[in-house]
């Protein structure tokens, strides 16, 4: 997914603008600093970390 993707989000009978693209970029670069249990989660999900 692009770094500039953005996703609309409604909730609460309102439409947000969530940019996707630099969530995932900023998961990939912290994977290090986060516990085992999170990053174990998030590949169980189907997180690509490359």
């Amino acid at each position: 997914m692009p770094r500039k993707h953005v996703k609309t989000v409604e909730a609460g009978g309102e439409a947000h603008a969530v940019k996707l693209g630099v969530a995932l970029a900023n998961a990939r670069q912290r994977r290090a600093t986060w516990p085992a249990e999170r990053v174990e989660a998030l590949t169980g999900l189907g997180m690509r970390w490359a």
